[in-house]
């Protein structure tokens, strides 16, 4: 109802609202009720900021690229030789979206004992507490830390893998991509049109992509390619710089005004 009375108060006062788009849709679907306040404030929206071009908004001429900034403002950058060979990683909140349960299975294909698997992030659910644990337990070679893990820990966790492994059913906009590219870290990931506007922004070298669902063949193929690419010790994150993107950003508000004192929305 707050949000229903938001909406009436903005469309009153020809205010201008924006919005920036990190998922293409929920993760999980709500209903009806949800869907309908969504829909009204699509309607009351002015301008539409989304993270990457493959994005799309219901109204594309008033859709704007602002990309999300790096992290190494946040994080202190992992010291170089710190990363341990064969030691994969995943993180993050651990959804049933994000495939863990996959990876597990593919991790077990691989030649052992070569490599080892860190799982970190606390489950969403006592279910997927029970199912990542229950799919872990076969082999030894498989690290749970399931809790949320504050920021110096999850820096020491990236800085010890050799790359980070995120097998999302689907992968849209991914902060834990991001974070473990800003910490000079490679990561494998599900080729989509948006992985691939990574690997066009920062290289193969950086941004390995594997198709269709992780299979034990494919995280053998895809750490063959970690391995072989030469890299230099930090990824280019000019693209990403927190100064350039708040002028953007900036810019973009003052144009939603403007938008909204026209009566456009």
């Amino acid at each position: 109802m707050l949000l229903w009375l938001f909406i009436l108060r903005v469309r009153a006062s020809r205010s201008a609202l924006v919005r920036t788009v990190h998922n293409v849709a929920p993760h999980e679907s709500g209903p009806a009720l949800e869907r309908r306040v969504l829909a009204a404030l699509d309607s009351a929206t002015t301008l539409w900021i989304v993270l990457n071009s493959a994005t799309q908004t219901p109204v594309p001429s008033r859709t704007r690229l602002l990309p999300h900034g790096h992290y190494r403002d946040w994080y202190d950058a992992p010291r170089v030789g710190a990363s341990t060979r064969g030691r994969l990683l995943t993180f993050g909140l651990q959804r049933a979206y994000k495939g863990t349960n996959t990876l597990i299975e593919a991790f077990g294909q691989l030649p052992q004992p070569d490599f080892q698997l860190h799982v970190c992030g606390k489950p969403a659910t006592a279910q997927d507490r029970i199912e990542i644990s229950q799919a872990a337990q076969e082999s030894a070679d498989i690290h749970l830390d399931l809790r949320f893990l504050d920021d110096a820990e999850l820096v020491d966790e990236i800085a010890a893998s050799e790359t980070v492994v995120l097998p999302y059913r689907s992968m849209h906009n991914s902060g834990a991509a991001l974070l473990a590219l800003s910490l000079n870290r490679p990561i494998i990931v599900p080729l989509s049109e948006a992985t691939a506007l990574l690997v066009q922004e920062f290289g193969p070298q950086w941004v390995v992509t594997y198709a269709g669902q992780l299979t034990g063949e494919a995280l053998r193929s895809a750490l063959e390619r970690v391995r072989g690419a030469k890299r230099e010790p930090e990824v280019d994150m000019a693209s990403r710089e927190w100064g350039t993107l708040a002028r953007l950003l900036e810019q973009m508000y003052h144009e939603a005004v403007s938008l909204a004192k026209a009566g456009r929305r």
